[in-house]
């Protein structure tokens, strides 16, 4: 066969098996032309036997000709005479990019580059395929390479397979031996048959390895190689793992590793007055987390968190000291004022708390489209903005302009950690697991379902996995680093946003594929359609869509896609990336210089370059020369991030004001930013249109967009709402909800005044006497227990001008009263009269003998 410049495969010869693809069996002597499908080319062709095999620019394979074994791969296993008039397709997953394609006797092996994975199929007599069998297969399935391993190149021998994996190794499996006794074309050191992968190359063995001095005894895996013993005991710190090893038999020189011995921590609680005994100390390996205690109690007074050096802790940092935590309590009473009035009733009496607002405090904040979390120093997470879609987790869909806690946390349960997605939120429970509610259209929660959830729900973990490490949610889909290493997604996947290789939604966790070098994932991003990673190696991964150039690969064509992880390019002078983060449809990330890159859309100049033009490949943003950035924060369309020298620069779109540039101007590339004169910020969290800022003393401010009362400050929740200027978040908040007096509710309120933060009411009319009041109140929605007061009812009386009533006219209780009031009046004059009299206007001098 032959293939023309016009695109058209020409063939001739013997013709048994079809591989001729005329519709017959019959040789032909002259050329015969295999035309490809209307309005493509061929681009490549190659034969095996009785096959014939084509590329086409289509993105697709064809074969034709003889299929005893199933070697055209569409999952058809035909008889010995099988004839194909006309090519046939193989049947290779959706977005597989084919570019190597080899053929053994009646076995292929193609090998994509954009998923770094081999596909096999055919003849199996020999374990050739691969898949651990001698069952032949009619349709194309990867080839599993060894653990940690994924294929960078593969080919086909005759009745044998091999592969150069991303550890530098060549791997091999098939036939390893012949009819006369002799073989070794595996190059594995043995003549055995192999039905899965082996390394090609000499014989490894480790003799003696010696951890901080101390020889330490070992086995070795006879397939994996790997060698594997237990530690002596041994101080806290770094040491020396000396390892002795041979190949083929030769003493090769040493290898120096490092090990690091761990200590141990204490953890201690302090009540700080409570009764009764604290929570047992913990005990904590050296970069571990303490774990939530029970929550103390102390009657009258509220548990609002555990503290140390005067913040409150999380439990979700690692443990590098032995540290005691204080409990925090705030104790709440309420006044009454006036506390007595007139039988009449229609008194209005001002009802105090102190103190007006909780002394609990956010730890971790973050932030969503238009919605806001935070975690309270007593392990509840708080929300407010947004809450169409039950982002806040208050069991409605009612948006809320001040922090309000979230419900139905399990049992036990205290949080951890927040991560607020677009229309999502997310948390780390102590308990660790992670819990997940809001918009659930695509499954992008993570609990096996599509039902929006108003309050917490568990997310589905794989087997295997305790954890997950990192949760970072898109759009309509969520991915996450579990504590095996392994990369995990669920949600929408139309985009290959997955990165499993398919397009199909998964309701429950999928598995990222792992490109070739990396052995695991450091962290994850979604954005909207595509998402972004980075290996242990420092590279930059992504998948999903490319409409914009979003992916930052060579390999993608820009509005195409890519099912799987492919290498970001990195700018000349950049070897690795620091952070890489997905944004709505275009990326973020920052060099191992310190300076930030970005490609991508560019409709509102969120790029940073001073255009609007789209950039399919990395390049540095117009930042200063010289200054350098740790973090950049973006979450739609714009982007913030403070610079090594303390100054916040600022790009895109700030139709919101949330730029902080006190105007609702889009610059065209970054410029220094000052949303607060006076303030310095350590921290920027920034939505789709409002910003939220945390300054040295840790205080929270917020400016932008408030249309749904994202920034907290109780003064938004219209449509047009915003604010140019940062604004204070308000604490959580305390509320009155009902008052009883004497068990029944006022003539009117309890009604909230803001110009003295207090409740008022109007009381009815009521016989004379003290009676109880009852404050029913609630911090951030969360009932508390009724304070009990009291109230007293009397009689208003106005004495009459003299001469006015007849004293006859007096009687009863009012004749009493007057003469109580002359008995008092004379009492006064006769005490008066006495003391001129001691100061010497004619009274005697004492008699000391009385």
């Amino acid at each position: 066969m032959a293939l023309g410049n016009n695109g058209i495969i020409y063939a001739w010869g013997l013709n048994y098996g079809g591989q001729l693809c005329t519709g017959d069996t019959l040789f032909r002597s002259s050329a015969v032309a295999i035309n490809p499908p209307v309005g493509y080319k061929f681009t490549h062709v190659d034969a095996e036997d009785w096959t014939g095999f084509a590329q086409c620019t289509n993105g697709k394979l064809y074969t034709w000709g003889g299929n005893q074994y199933g070697q055209f791969g569409n999952g058809i296993v035909g008889g010995s005479n099988v004839t194909q008039p006309t090519p046939n397709t193989i049947s290779l997953p959706a977005g597989v990019h084919i570019t190597q394609l080899t053929f053994g006797c009646f076995h292929t092996i193609a090998f994509s580059d954009n998923n770094r994975t081999a596909y096999t199929w055919g003849f199996n007599g020999y374990g050739q395929l691969g898949d651990g069998t001698t069952t032949n297969n009619p349709t194309p399935k990867p080839i599993q390479a060894p653990a940690g391993v994924t294929f960078i190149s593969a080919f086909t021998g005759f009745y044998s397979s091999f592969a150069i994996g991303s550890d530098g190794n060549t791997y091999s499996w098939g036939q390893n031996d012949t009819n006369d006794g002799k073989g070794g074309m595996l190059g594995d050191g043995t003549t055995i048959q192999r039905n899965t992968p082996v390394r090609v190359g000499g014989v490894i063995n480790i003799t003696k390895v010696t951890i901080g001095g101390r020889v330490t005894t070992g086995t070795v895996n006879a397939v994996s190689g790997i060698w594997s013993g237990i530690t002596l005991p041994h101080a806290p710190g770094d040491v020396d793992v000396v390892v002795e090893w041979t190949l083929n038999g030769a003493p090769q020189p040493s290898e120096t590793l490092k090990y690091r011995y761990l200590d141990t921590f204490t953890v201690s609680f302090d009540l700080d007055g409570a009764p009764g005994s604290p929570p047992v100390t913990q005990s904590v390996l050296e970069g571990s987390k303490a774990t939530w205690p029970t929550t103390p109690t102390w009657g009258g007074k509220l548990f609002t968190g555990w503290y140390v050096d005067g913040k409150p802790y999380t439990f979700n940092e690692p443990v590098t000291r032995s540290i005691t935590l204080t409990a925090h309590w705030e104790q709440y009473t309420f006044s009454l004022n006036p506390s007595s009035g007139s039988t009449a009733g229609g008194t209005t009496v001002a009802i105090t708390p102190n103190p007006k607002q909780s002394a609990i405090q956010f730890s971790q904040i973050s932030v969503g489209w238009y919605h806001t979390l935070g975690l309270g120093s007593d392990g509840r997470i708080y929300a407010w903005g947004r809450n169409d879609a039950g982002q806040l987790g208050d069991n409605t869909t009612d948006n809320h302009v001040v922090p309000m806690v979230v419900k139905n946390t399990p049992t036990g349960v205290k949080y951890r950690q927040v991560v607020a997605g677009p229309n999502t939120s997310f948390a780390l429970g102590s308990d660790n697991r992670w819990y997940a509610w809001g918009a659930n259209t695509s499954g992008q929660l993570g609990n096996g379902n599509t039902t929006n959830q108003l309050t917490p729900v568990a997310i589905s973990m794989p087997a295997g996995v305790n954890t997950y490490t990192q949760v970072s949610p898109g759009e309509n889909h969520t991915l996450a680093l579990g504590d095996d290493g392994i990369a995990y997604a669920w949600g929408a996947n139309t985009n290959g946003q997955l990165g499993n290789n398919t397009t199909v939604n998964s309701l429950s966790p999928v598995k990222v594929q792992i490109p070739a070098g990396v052995f695991h994932f450091t962290s994850v991003s979604a954005g909207s359609s595509h998402s972004l990673a980075i290996g242990d190696n420092g590279l930059a991964y992504a998948w999903g869509s490319n409409q914009y150039g979003q992916l930052g690969s060579v390999l993608i064509t820009v509005g195409d896609k890519s099912l799987v992880p492919v290498e970001v390019q990195l700018p000349v002078g950049l070897s690795k990336f620091k952070q890489a983060t997905a944004s709505v449809d275009w990326s973020i990330g920052i060099g191992d210089n310190g300076r930030i890159i970005t490609w991508g859309y560019n409709g509102d100049y969120e790029l940073g370059n001073g255009t609007m033009s789209n950039q399919s490949l990395p390049a540095e943003a117009l930042l200063p020369a010289g200054l350098t950035f740790t973090q950049v924060n973006t979450n739609s369309d714009s982007a913030m991030s403070i610079a090594s020298n303390g100054q916040i620069y600022a790009w895109g779109y700030n139709g919101a004001g949330q730029l902080g540039t006190g105007s609702q101007t889009t610059p065209t590339s970054p410029i220094t930013v000052n949303p607060k004169p006076g303030t310095t910020f350590t921290k920027l969290i920034t939505g789709w249109k409002h910003t939220i800022g945390i300054d040295t003393s840790g205080n929270i401010h917020a400016w932008g967009d408030n249309a749904s009362g994202q920034l907290g400050d109780n003064q938004g929740g219209s449509p047009g709402d915003h604010s140019l200027t940062p604004v204070s978040l308000i604490p959580v908040r305390l509320n009155i909800t009902g008052v009883t007096v004497d068990g029944l509710t006022p003539q009117t309120g309890p009604t909230y005044d803001p110009g003295d933060s207090t409740w008022k009411i109007t009381t009815r009319p009521h016989a004379e006497g003290t009676v109880p009041v009852s404050i029913a109140w609630s911090l951030a929605g969360v009932p508390q227990t009724n304070y009990p007061l009291t109230y007293t009812y009397g009689t208003s009386r106005t004495l009459p001008a003299a001469g006015t009533i007849p004293l006859h006219r007096l009687s009863g209780s009012s004749l009493l009263a007057i003469s109580i009031i002359t008995a008092v009046s004379l009492t006064g004059h006769h005490l008066s009269k006495a003391r001129k009299r001691e100061q010497g206007q004619g009274s005697p001098r004492p008699n000391h003998s009385n």
